[in-house]
């Protein structure tokens, strides 16, 4: 790479062999991609075409595809590249698809609305398909599914890993989620381990009709949430619906473990406590929920201009009764943090992180350090609590109490590509 880069920056007027050696440097990458076939296996509609496809399908020697479709903005793309790649759909490894067109659409995409043989696909993706055409497809080794803007029905039962995007459309403003329908949809996964759930700004659902709302997942071990409150987030009294919370607490998992919570607040004409009514109401119940020690926690307030401001920024309150067995929590937060306990009990931490949390000072530090020191056997088996660039927390200042060096406080780490990742993952950036 060093010698690409001198070759690059030669002077033009230069008269040299250097063009001879840069030929050489081309011709020795040319001969290492093509024995990387690994790096053949993607092809998309957005940048291949279908004898472009082809070349991929060729290199990539049998070590299965990725093939993503996009019909909104190129059909024409989308067929081609069908064309190209069905005669090979059992190399399939994984395959996402939109349904913006329907079949009756002039520009509708039929290449895959056939019962495809996909012996080897492991990844489904699919947006917006209300034809539902993924239920003609046999997968019979599909793990992983993701669902944007559409409720599935139910198809397989080898999932162990699903994602559901409730994503807010201004065409559908006035739609209702049915909740119900996910419900049987999740009933029908056995064998599910993760489940990631994105609620976007102005969720909305049916009012629950079945006779029996839970939703037991015997064997989800991870739960992520990510969640908005907006101005409008709030229920009005006899509105017929059913909220985030509402849904989430009637999925019982007697294996979970961890959750990861992700919520950004707007500002706006909602109660000031409804933060930590929100966040706290999204978070599974202990009841439901017995083995669940380790949380994640991510919430971020944003002020935006032109709706009404609160006169006291939140305050976010983590209540004992929701999380009673938690043993480690991750939290960042530009809100500042209260711990709600009883007198006699408080969080049996084990591991904590504090990062970025712009607020909190050193009275949560000193009530955290009380809370655990009285307990003799919780503080031999804190392990440690970290503050990562909370700028009001000075450990060795106005809090002067001996931690036998389980609190400590680092300098936040730069770049923090890592976080920002997450933030992306979890729809909050």
């Amino acid at each position: 790479m060093i010698l690409v880069i001198e070759l690059a920056a030669e002077p033009f007027d230069r008269s040299n062999n250097r063009v001879h050696y840069l030929a050489t440097v081309s011709l020795r990458f040319r001969t290492i991609a093509l024995n990387l076939p690994r790096i053949w296996c993607s092809v998309s509609s957005w940048t291949h075409s279908s004898d472009r496809a082809l070349l991929h399908v060729e290199r990539s020697k049998s070590m299965g595809l990725h093939v993503s479709l996009q019909d909104l903005d190129e059909p024409i793309h989308c067929s081609a590249l069908l064309q190209a790649v069905v005669p090979f759909a059992s190399q399939w490894r994984s395959f996402s698809y939109t349904g913006h067109h329907p079949i009756t659409h002039r520009l509708a995409v039929t290449e895959h609305r056939i019962p495809l043989q996909l012996p080897l696909l492991e990844c489904l993706g699919v947006e917006e398909d209300f034809d539902h055409v993924y239920r003609k497809y046999f997968m019979p080794n599909l793990r992983s599914a993701r669902f944007n803007n559409m409720i599935p029905k139910p198809f397989s039962n080898t999932l162990t890993y699903f994602t559901m995007n409730f994503w807010w459309r201004i065409d559908l403003v006035d739609e209702l989620w049915d909740i119900d329908k996910f419900r049987e949809f999740l009933l029908s996964t056995p064998l599910l381990e993760e489940l990631r759930l994105r609620f976007d700004m102005r969720f909305r659902s049916l009012e629950c009709e079945l006779s029996d709302r839970e939703v037991l997942l015997p064997n989800l071990k991870t739960l992520t949430i990510s969640a908005v409150l907006h101005e409008t987030d709030w229920k009005e009294d006899g509105e017929p619906s059913e909220t985030a919370s509402d849904f989430l607490g009637s999925i019982r998992a007697p294996n979970l473990t961890h959750v990861t919570l992700a919520v950004k607040v707007y500002n706006g004409h909602s109660p000031e406590e409804a933060v930590s009514n929100f966040t706290n109401g999204l978070l599974p119940s202990s009841s439901a929920h017995p083995k669940l020690t380790s949380l994640d926690f991510l919430v971020f307030f944003e002020e935006v201009p032109y709706l009404k401001k609160y006169e006291v920024r939140p305050i976010l309150r983590l209540l004992y009764d929701h999380i009673p067995n938690l043993t480690h929590l991750k939290l960042e937060t530009n809100l500042d943090v209260v711990l709600v306990h009883p007198g006699d009990k408080f969080f049996p931490l084990r591991h904590v992180n504090f990062i970025k949390c712009d607020f909190i000072t050193n009275e949560l530090v000193a009530k955290l350090f009380k809370g655990l020191w009285r307990d003799p056997l919780a503080w031999e088996a804190l392990k440690k609590v970290v503050f990562r660039a909370c700028p009001l927390v000075d450990l060795n200042g106005a809090f002067s109490v001996v931690t036998e060096g389980k609190f400590c406080y680092e300098q936040y780490r730069q770049p923090h590509n890592a976080d920002v990742s997450r933030m992306i993952l979890l729809g909050l950036w």
